[in-house]
Formats: structure tokens, sequence, C-alpha cells
């Protein structure tokens, strides 16, 4: 029997169209709620923005913006990364929310994302360190929600991933995601870290990034979401065409060299004491 059911991320909405079987698979799935922000999931709504139907198709996938459908079969989290791809460009155009990939904590009023292009450089270790020994809060990890007009971090992923050994053994957790209190509400942009955790250092090396630098790295990683530079689907096998336009191209340009102006970034090399450190000295 079929099933519809409504995927919500910061006032966005993906109605998602497949049988009982495979939308409960979905559902128990913590990979979900981890990989769309601030999911909320809804069994009725009058309207939606996107949607994405399971179908008889030869290729993964076929995408015609707000409509996809994918083929009948497909992993499950293959789509909701499809869904997700979709909600990215509604958020963009509905609400200038752009998603990056990083992770962020928080402290009253102002938050420190760490974010870079590879992984293991860092991200959620370095969030985890303020968060369990600084008096941090967690924010998000994997998406961080950005309002780039008003250099705010609004959103997230809510819960951390554990696949990773290091973070596994450190959380003590066992699952695949462990779900965290996290932190509430809106936080300014207080400052942005590209991390490269090094412990062999017995000194610290950071510098902070000119703006221009700042913004070329942070439109690399916009623009590459809402391109799908690594847009892959069907066990990563079947790529995905781009979901941007010039309209949303240019308008994201521009409000990323605004944001890029009042926002500092760093680079920083060192161990994780050297980190949490520095980014203490720039709270207080």
């Amino acid at each position: 029997m079929n099933k519809s059911i409504y995927l919500e991320s910061k006032g966005s909405v993906c109605k998602l169209n497949d049988d009982e079987k495979t939308i409960k698979k979905l559902l128990e799935d913590g990979f979900t709620r981890h990989f769309i922000p601030d999911l909320r999931i809804l069994e009725r709504l009058e309207q939606h923005d996107t949607e994405v139907t399971a179908d008889e198709l030869k290729v993964p996938a076929i995408l015609n913006y707000p409509a996809a459908q994918y083929r009948h079969g497909l992993p499950s989290r293959d789509i909701i990364s499809l869904c997700e791809y979709l909600l990215e460009r509604s958020r963009q155009e509905k609400s200038g929310f752009y998603s990056l990939n990083s992770a962020t904590a928080s402290k009253n009023s102002d938050a420190v994302t760490f974010f870079a292009g590879a992984t293991n450089s860092g991200k959620t270790t370095s969030m985890l360190e303020l968060v369990e020994n600084c008096g941090f809060n967690f924010y998000s990890d994997e998406h961080s929600l950005l309002d780039l007009s008003r250099k705010k971090i609004v959103g997230g992923s809510r819960s951390i991933a554990t696949r990773k050994k290091i973070l596994n053994d450190r959380l003590s957790n066992g699952n695949e995601f462990y779900l965290k209190e996290f932190d509430k509400g809106e936080k300014d942009a207080a400052l942005f870290i590209y991390p490269h955790l090094d412990n062999g250092l017995a000194s610290p090396l950071y510098y902070q990034f000119s703006s221009l630098d700042f913004h070329w790295l942070l439109s690399r990683e916009l623009g590459g979401i809402i391109r799908g530079v690594v847009k892959l689907t069907d066990n990563f096998r079947y790529p995905l065409p781009s979901l941007d336009t010039p309209e949303l191209s240019e308008r994201r340009v521009q409000r990323t060299i605004e944001f890029t102006k009042k926002v500092p970034c760093y680079y920083f090399q060192g161990s994780l004491r050297q980190m949490s450190d520095f980014v203490r000295s720039r709270f207080e």
C-alpha cells in the first residue's frame, strides 16, 4: 500500500511517496533525522514545496525540480539524501538558509563553526572538545544552517554521527547516531575555524583568513552542495544533476561576500587542547 509523509526542514517541505514498508524503514533509521537539518515528520499537510516519488524507472533517479522520481528499491539513505537535496534548494529560495558541512558549538548567543571540505579534519572532534571540557553547548553536527544575510546559525543536524571509531569510543555510544541535548534558537556566527588536528606541534599554527580567502572557501562548500558536485545515488554509482540556478548562484555569492567581511575565520593546526584554548581566548 502506498503512503505519503511530509519532511519539513526550517519551513521547507518535501512530500515523500513510497510503500509503507519503505516509509517505515526510513522512519526507524536514525540517519533520516540526522541528515535532514531540524527535521519534523508530518503525516498530513495541505501544502509542500517539493515532492519525491518512487516509480518504475530504468535509471536510479530523475530530477525535474521541484519534483523527483526514484527507482523502486533505491537504498533508503539515498532516498533521504535525494529529499534533502531538493530541500536545500527550497530553503535557499524561500528562506535564504544555506547548509554547510560542519559542526557547531554554542555559548550564550554566539556560535563557533568548524568546517572543511575533507573528512577526518577534526570538525566533530573539535566541537565535542568544547562541549565536554570547555563549557560550550552542542548545537549541530554534519550540517549547520547559515543565514548569510543576518550572519546567524539558525539550525542544523541535531545528532552526532559516530561511524568513526574515535567518536564512538569517545561517546561510549555503540549506536551509529548519538542523540545529545542541543542548544536551541538562533546564534550569532561569532567564529569560523578551518581545522587541522595535529598532536605533534609544541605550539599551534594558526592565522586568520582574509575575507577574500574565506569567501573562496565558503563559496566552494556552499556551491558544491546545491550543484551536486559529489551528489551520488544508488550506492554512490549514479551522479545527480545540479539544482543551482543563475539567480540562486548570484545571490549566494553576494551574500557570502558580505558574510565573510564581518565574520572571522581562522586556519588552525594543533592539538585539541590547543584548539580549545584558542577558541576560549576569543570568546572571553
